[in-house]
């Protein structure tokens, strides 16, 4: 008995396997940041921000020294702007050092997420370089419409995924960092203190939340530490790998390895796509003893009779070898796909930072411009980008409606040649059953296109290029399956 469903037990197995290798890391109970816990216990008539946040603990640091001082002399005490500088940039360091909750960050010491090793030993101290080289302390603009509130009320959304304001302004601040004891006085008279811990908030707001901006390293410092991590350890990081040794055969040329290794990978799971196939044509073949069965008991409701419908249909299924492993396999593929996703989504990110355990430097590795196109960007970087990631959008979306018109063809040509020996009155019946199924699997398709469409949109543009080598691929796929079902379901008539 064991043996006879050994393949089902094990196909079972795998799927289960395959969820939970996929399945992100559990979500984090309590606030990641001082803000977040400042935040939650804010009045809504206060209508606390970050920038909001950042602008009042300074002032108050300032207030709390002149109290300080009035209540030691007895007397009114006036403050210097050079002294009101430096009790802002004392507040400011212990200010970004506390900021983060990193027993939170860290899943209460799990280490499920590594960044802290990144904001302590980077972030941290490259803020604190640039606080103590602030020639300045205004308060960061708290208008509504400003670019700094936008960056910090920002929420992900499906049209809108990347936070670009934020982006930008952590761009602006950081650029002081090249060279920075070279700079002069001068050079940094813009440097505002306010605007430089507001954009460490946004910083860590980007690290903690956004999974797809960690970099791609191999977790293995422990059993534990392996297979907490074991969906990116076991697919994400050897495709992130095979993409990017690729391209650095390749002259470095990120649009190659890319190409490649979309085509490679999905070579390797066609046995899947085959698998699926051989289900459609068992399916062809047991269609017109199906009708059969089915007009038998079409007019008989009574439970005998559904039950031996049942019985029949059974007998049937196991007599073609269609089980649920078959049903199975489409799913199986899943997690392959979205470790490419994942792959091509966090590498742009994956650069060294010395003294954790990110050490690849792949994004400065590997070239990922295409002409004045940048693979690693997304519209946000400019408007020759947002043309291009426009277009790139329309191509997706052709050759997936494309792609989706061929299937649709190919699986009506074959409904009809299993329908060939089937009397007209009973093809016109089935025909009728499925007019309505059919009619919500359009509407699921046009669905799932503008789905697609949305996410090349608001990502990075090498997620558009994979899906335009992967629409492609199905389509030269579906071509040579075609030319190959005949030979295919011959050798199936002769197994069964």
């Amino acid at each position: 008995m064991i043996k006879k469903y050994y393949k089902r037990f094990f196909l079972i197995g795998i799927l289960f396997l395959l969820i939970f290798i996929t399945s992100c890391s559990c979500s984090n109970n309590g606030y990641k940041t001082k803000f977040a816990e400042d935040a939650a216990t804010a009045s809504e008539d206060e209508n606390l921000n970050l920038i909001k946040w950042v602008n009042k603990k300074l002032n108050d640091a300032v207030s709390a020294e002149i109290e300080a001082k009035k209540e030691a002399t007895g007397s009114e005490v006036e403050l210097t702007e050079a002294e009101k500088l430096q009790i802002k940039k004392d507040a400011a360091i212990k200010l970004i050092e506390d900021y983060t909750n990193y027993d939170v960050v860290t899943n209460g010491g799990k280490q499920k997420y590594q960044y802290r090793e990144v904001i302590i030993k980077c972030d941290v101290e490259d803020y604190k370089k640039l606080i103590d080289k602030a020639q300045k302390s205004v308060d960061t603009d708290e208008s509504p419409d400003g670019k700094w509130v936008k960056a910090a009320t920002f929420v992900r959304s499906c049209t809108d995924a990347s936070n670009g304001d934020a982006n930008s302004l952590i761009k602006d601040t950081e650029k002081y960092l090249e060279n920075l004891d070279e700079k002069t006085d001068e050079e940094l008279k813009d440097l505002n203190l306010n605007d430089i811990v507001c954009a460490f908030g946004l910083k860590v707001e980007d690290r903690t939340q956004n999974q797809e901006t960690e970099p791609i390293v191999f977790h293995g410092k422990t059993a534990g530490d392996f297979f907490s991590h074991l969906f990116n350890n076991l697919l994400v990081f050897p495709i992130a790998w095979l993409i990017v040794h690729l391209s650095k055969l390749f002259g470095g040329l990120y649009i190659i390895g890319l190409i490649l290794a979309t085509i490679l990978v999905r070579t390797i799971a066609w046995p899947i796509y085959a698998k699926t196939n051989d289900m459609s044509l068992k399916m062809q073949l047991m269609q017109p003893e199906l009708s059969k069965i089915q007009e038998k008991y079409g007019n008989k409701q009574d439970e005998r009779s559904k039950q031996m419908q049942q019985m029949e249909m059974a007998r049937l299924y196991k007599k073609y070898k269609i089980g649920l492993g078959g049903c199975l396999m489409p799913i199986i593929q899943f997690p392959i796909f979205m470790a490419i996703f994942r792959a091509i989504s966090r590498i742009p990110y994956t650069i060294a930072y010395e003294g954790t355990i990110y050490q690849n430097n792949w994004a400065n590795e590997i070239n990922s411009k295409l002409f004045n196109f940048d693979l690693f960007e997304d519209r946000t970087a400019g408007t020759g980008q947002l043309i291009g990631i426009i277009i790139l959008m329309i191509i997706v979306v052709g050759t997936q409606f494309l792609s989706q018109w061929l299937s649709q063809r190919r699986q009506k040509k074959t409904q009809q040649e299993s329908q060939a020996d089937i009397p007209a009155y009973r093809r016109q019946a089935y025909e009728q059953t499925k007019n309505s199924s059919q009619s919500t699997m359009k509407i699921m398709m046009y669905m799932m296109i503008l789905m697609m469409g949305l996410f090349v949109f608001t990502s990075k543009a090498g997620l558009g290029v994979y899906w335009c080598i992967g629409n492609l691929y199905s389509m030269a796929q579906m071509y040579i399956n075609s030319k190959t079902s005949a030979n295919r379901l011959e050798k199936i008539k002769k197994k069964l």
